[in-house]
């Protein structure tokens, strides 16, 4: 872990929309380093890293490769954790180049994860959550006569997801629709709020005139600028 230099870091979550409330945590989004050493001698191993810190935030944390990889496909916790308004580090000045590459190259990708992260979300919270109980399934996956209790979110819950679900629809309408960035903050929302806005981003989905995937030059040459800084700050 020592050998991973942390580039960058941004407060994501309720915070980067003005939307945190006085128990909020902070979601944080960092960028690391593994040295180019060790990605061209085959001993590195890509991976995402969640961890929280004592006061409770919660923390992800990519490996720069990861991030640029992410970016092409048009993740949206990646265009978020990139382009957030709260920058915590920022020491060599990169999240503030990269960033400036995501915007310029903004493309109609976003759309998929964006929408699949606000069905999957709408499903989970809202849809399979009407009833108290759900069918028994037994370990061969066959519905079994027997009810047993689920989950039940509380409202308070259900509100913060309303309004994430709702928030991160309109982030991914700006970006096809009016090709910009933008954390709008927002009151909060109704249920029904979630599918009208839903119907929102396929309509900018289908009308958009940004490019289906980015071009990924701009991406490449970033990363390849840093592995060879790397290289050559380290002597090797």
């Amino acid at each position: 872990k020592g050998n991973m230099k942390t580039l960058f870091e941004t407060v994501v979550g309720s915070h980067a929309w003005k939307m945190n409330k006085p128990t909020s945590d902070f979601d944080l989004f960092q960028t690391y380093q593994v040295p180019t050493k060790n990605i061209l001698s085959g001993g590195y191993l890509d991976e995402t890293i969640l961890c929280d810190k004592e006061s409770g935030n919660d923390i992800s944390r990519h490996e720069l490769g990861t991030v640029i990889e992410q970016l092409i496909k048009g993740n949206f916790n990646f265009v978020v954790g990139v382009c957030s308004p709260i920058v915590n580090e920022d020491k060599y000045g990169y999240l503030k180049e990269l960033r400036e590459i995501t915007k310029r190259n903004l493309a109609k990708n976003i759309y998929h994860s964006t929408k699949g992260l606000a069905t999957h979300n709408y499903n989970k919270y809202f849809i399979n959550n009407e009833s108290k109980f759900i069918k028994y399934y037994s370990e061969n996956g066959q519905k079994g006569g027997k009810l047993v209790p689920k989950k039940v979110f509380t409202k308070e819950i259900l509100q913060k997801k309303t309004n994430q679900i709702v928030r991160s629809l309109m982030f991914g309408t700006f970006i096809l629709r009016d090709k910009e960035i933008d954390f709008y903050r927002i009151a909060d929302q109704e249920i029904t709020e979630i599918r009208y806005w839903m119907g929102i981003i396929d309509d900018a989905y289908n009308n958009s005139e940004l490019p289906e995937t980015p071009d990924p030059t701009e991406f490449r040459e970033f990363l390849y600028k840093i592995r060879i800084n790397d290289l050559n700050n380290r002597n090797i």
